[in-house]
């Protein structure tokens, strides 16, 4: 059982792409481990997070998906968008924050 806080995971995340850090697999696995935390923090159960990995913010409504101006943006961009939206919440995480977040993971990903 791991004592690192989701602040703590996501402020690590925030802080590799602040240096510079561009491994999209450790992006995924940082991302991935701060996503699981928070919401571990909010008791969800481990098959909870992962039907919460596989499904949150899948688009399946409107405002889900790419205006004409996002659908203009860059890998970067989104990457960028990630890291300051992530270092926003990560000292208030709530359900909505996290899914803003992993909708703009989704979209640097390409899922």
């Amino acid at each position: 059982m791991s004592d690192v806080t989701a602040f703590e995971k996501s402020t690590s995340l925030c802080m590799y792409l602040r240096n510079g850090g561009k491994d999209p697999r450790k992006i995924g696995r940082m991302w991935r481990a701060a996503f699981s935390r928070v919401l571990r923090e909010m008791g969800f159960n481990r098959k909870a997070r992962k039907v919460m990995w596989d499904m949150l913010a899948l688009g399946n409504w409107k405002r889900l998906h790419q205006t004409e101006e996002e659908k203009l943006k860059t890998r970067e961009e989104w990457l960028e968008a990630l890291q300051w939206e992530v270092f926003y919440c990560s000292d208030r995480w709530s359900l909505d924050r996290l899914t803003r977040c992993h909708w703009l993971y989704r979209q640097w990903a390409g899922i």
